[in-house]
């Protein structure tokens, strides 16, 4: 059921292993690079809104560390409203975690910008293993086609 879902990628690694082909060269685009200036092209906040984003981040780090995986996307897993956070939510799926959070940065803009500014990571989806910050859509989508992902999970013992 998964399998579909998941953009084909267990087709992929098969036809990888098949043919002999790294799987890195199935890979939609190399890891993202990151402008180091990403954040100070946000627009400033009022002080009010500053003292509420320090509140969302302390907030974020709590969970990310009292929680094993955590899923920060636009929707929820069932009802995602992004095709990258509904491609992570699958891959997520696909490997029939014990459990996962996720949680909505849509309706909140707030939210949204804390979460960047704790991760210190422009994108949403954003994925947490065990209080560490995984990768983006790209990371993830890499990571799964090429074994890393579930040998992560694995190593905490998550699957």
């Amino acid at each position: 059921r998964y399998q579909r879902r998941v953009h084909g990628m267990l087709a992929i690694r098969k036809l990888g292993q098949r043919w002999n082909i790294p799987l890195a060269c199935f890979a939609a685009k190399a890891p993202q690079t990151i402008p180091k200036d990403f954040l100070k092209r946000l627009p400033p906040l009022s002080a009010e809104d500053e003292q509420r984003k320090n509140e969302l981040v302390k907030k974020i780090g709590n969970l990310v560390e009292t929680k094993d995986v955590v899923l920060f996307m636009k929707g929820t897993a069932p009802v995602p409203e992004c095709k990258y956070s509904q491609t992570i939510a699958n891959i997520i799926g696909f490997y029939n975690l014990k459990k996962f959070y996720t949680v909505n940065v849509k309706p909140n803009q707030l939210l949204k910008r804390s979460l960047k500014e704790y991760s210190k990571w422009p994108t949403i989806p954003q994925l947490f293993v065990k209080g560490k910050l995984v990768g983006g859509h790209d990371t993830i989508r890499t990571m799964h086609s090429d074994g890393a992902l579930e040998d992560l999970l694995r190593m905490h013992d998550l699957i």
